[in-house]
């Protein structure tokens, strides 16, 4: 059984599945493999290589790899409209099983890479002993090591197009101080062949991470919505799979791609700090820059919960991941509006509202020792058509009222009970 088959039995499709794919290309046998023309081919390995660099070669060279990755090929010709995925666990998903075996091939090439650049790190840097302080990523610092090749110095070697700007002068100034070591003609030949090696992982790296975003959009449609299916397929990659990156917590999502940065004398204004692959993101980038690293964080606490959905097949059409979207651009925008002005409320007239008196056994104490006995309130009383005190004298407070009087001028009086 070909590939073609195979194929058309994992999806269940018709011969129509694969009219976009050459006869010749979905026939490729174990011992070829499609790699970029851009690259020269390794060259042949003899008894005094190094033993890494063999390994290298010769897994690139197996046959396990190259039926990996034509088949992986082949799943990137597939035209992405005829993929339909049913309600199914996503652990018997035909594309899940796809995207696992991308991400372990992912995994592999990536050991690989980092193998081989140790060692071109550890032999070159007794040539140029700063090269890997300016370049920390280990893509940048393959790619400028590969256009340098022997030479020493920038001017004429085109790096604006593999690194910034700002690299560039500070690797010029570096080098122009610089002490340099030596190397013979044999050690820098496989220096040079150890990044050819890794220019070539590199490009079967990004090669199975974009058959990955092809299936992206189908597998995780939540995901694909919320953060685009490039984004999402980075991610994936990086994670191991869909259901390890449901598994990570927010915390570390956001972190999840992360590049160190050597700004050697440059601002470090505008670098967001802890932030990774979703730093790439459209609404991250627009974000204010005092922003971003809390949208970050709250972009990757909705990427965790719309990978979830997907890993439980739930809103296919990508409603979830549109409505956690929005949410996160409403919150950016809330944050960037002007804070209300306060009403500052006016002082209360003096005297105008009495103030509260508390009640309770404290304030009648308080009553029986302050207040009016009664007393005091037949003393400031006046007998009522009385003819007995001057009235300057009651205005002086000369008199003493009705106190001791028996008819003290009331209307009524009142009786007490006799006790018998």
């Amino acid at each position: 059984m070909d590939l073609a088959d195979e194929l058309l039995n994992d999806f269940g499709a018709d011969e129509s599945i694969l009219d976009g794919i050459d006869g010749e290309d979905t026939k490729l046998s174990a011992g070829e493999i499609p790699v970029e023309k851009s690259h020269q081919d390794p060259k042949p390995q003899d008894s005094t290589t190094p033993s890494v660099l063999r390994e290298v070669h010769e897994f690139l060279e197996s046959t396990e790899f190259k039926r990996q990755y034509a088949l992986i090929d082949t799943y990137s010709k597939l035209d992405v409209k005829i993929i339909k995925e049913d309600d199914m666990p996503i652990q018997s998903s035909p594309l899940h099983g796809k995207v696992l075996l991308a991400n372990n091939m992912v995994q592999v090439l990536d050991e690989q890479f980092y193998k081989m650049y140790q060692y071109i790190v550890d032999n070159y840097s007794k040539k140029v002993k700063d090269l890997r302080d300016i370049f920390p990523n280990p893509y940048d610092y393959i790619k400028v090591l590969s256009i340098l090749k022997h030479d020493t110095f920038v001017e004429g070697k085109n790096l604006e197009q593999v690194v910034p700007a700002q690299q560039i002068m500070t690797l010029s100034v570096a080098l122009t101080g610089a002490s340099f070591g030596v190397l013979s003609e044999t050690q820098m030949e496989y220096i040079l062949n150890g990044c050819e090696v890794c220019l070539t992982l590199m490009d079967c790296r990004e090669k199975i991470v974009s058959c990955i975003e092809l299936f992206m959009g189908e597998l995780a449609p939540n995901l694909s919505k919320l953060v685009g299916t490039e984004i999402a397929a980075n991610l994936v990659a990086l994670a191991g799979g869909m259901i390890p990156l449901s598994r990570i917590p927010a915390c570390n999502v956001v972190s999840i791609g992360k590049k160190e940065k050597v700004l050697n004398g440059f601002s470090k204004l505008n670098e967001v700090l802890h932030v990774g692959i979703l730093g790439q993101h459209s609404l991250i980038v627009s974000t204010p820059t005092k922003y971003k690293q809390k949208a970050a964080k709250i972009l990757a606490g909705k990427v965790v919960l719309a990978c979830r959905v997907d890993c439980t097949r739930g809103s296919r059409g990508g409603d979830v991941g549109a409505k956690l979207l929005e949410n996160v651009k409403g919150k950016i925008e809330m944050w960037q509006q002007m804070n209300k002005s306060k009403m500052h409320r006016p002082l209360p007239i003096p005297g105008a509202q009495k103030s509260k008196k508390r009640g309770g056994k404290r304030y009648r104490k308080h009553k029986q020792k302050y207040g009016l006995t009664d007393t005091h309130r037949e003393r400031k009383r006046i007998k009522f058509a009385g003819q007995d005190d001057e009235y300057g004298d009651s205005a002086m407070g000369l008199t003493n009222g009705t106190l001791g009087m028996s008819d003290n001028g009331r209307l009524r009086l009142n009786h007490g009970s006799s006790k018998s």
